[in-house]
């Protein structure tokens, strides 16, 4: 998945940015945690090679 891709901008990045938020409101470290998962996540997508 390129940053530049449709799913990328109309589904991963959305659902990225609507949990960051919405556990911003809850605590400090919950978005932190939340982007960790989503940036392996997104290697994951591209090749299981880059998550290591």
């Amino acid at each position: 998945m390129l940053f530049n891709s449709y799913p990328f901008i109309l589904l991963f990045l959305p659902a990225v940015l609507a949990g960051y938020f919405w556990l911003g409101r809850r605590s400090n470290l919950a978005p932190v945690i939340w982007l960790a998962l989503a940036s392996l996540a997104f290697y994951a997508i591209g090749s299981w090679q880059f998550v290591a």
